[in-house]
């Protein structure tokens, strides 16, 4: 009888400490698509042009949630309505205060993956930087996912 107790305590212990081990190996394992992330970042950062324009869409629970272009010049930043939509902005909306930037949308995925958020990235085939990027930090909440695409790359 106590040799059955020691077997199962034995047994109970040894269970948990595995499942313990697996959880931290779980909580300081790379994101399947870090290292792709990584690669891409390097790609854009070698082939980044000093002059260039891209229109940015944000899906979100958030406000301003309308396309503007972006234009990165030689390190500065200068954002515009899309031709058609000027009325739209000056009417309705302001353009937004902090745009969003190629860099910017790398550093999302970065922090999305260093989180274990549930991140989707697709790249620009040429250039590398990400065209779309879907986060969504808690699966099963609704109102906290959010996507950025760019489009419409262009070297001035």
């Amino acid at each position: 009888m106590l040799r059955h107790v020691i077997t199962n305590l034995t047994i109970g212990v040894c269970t948990v400490l595995l499942l313990m081990f697996l959880g931290i190996n779980a909580m300081y394992a790379e994101h399947p698509e870090l290292p792709k992330l990584r690669e891409m970042d390097v790609l854009w950062k070698s082939q980044q042009p000093d002059n260039y324009s891209f229109v940015v869409e944000e899906f979100c629970f958030c406000d301003n949630q309308f396309p503007y272009t972006v234009v990165e010049s030689r390190g500065n930043i200068f954002v515009y309505p899309l031709p058609d939509m000027e009325e739209v902005y000056y009417q309705v909306f302001s353009m937004p205060e902090d745009p969003i930037s190629i860099d910017d949308v790398f550093n999302m995925a970065f922090e999305g993956m260093r989180n274990k958020d549930n991140v989707t990235v697709e790249y620009d085939t040429r250039y590398g930087f990400p065209i779309l990027i879907e986060i969504d930090p808690q699966s099963g909440t609704f109102d906290d996912d959010y996507s950025v695409v760019i489009s419409d790359f262009k070297i001035l």
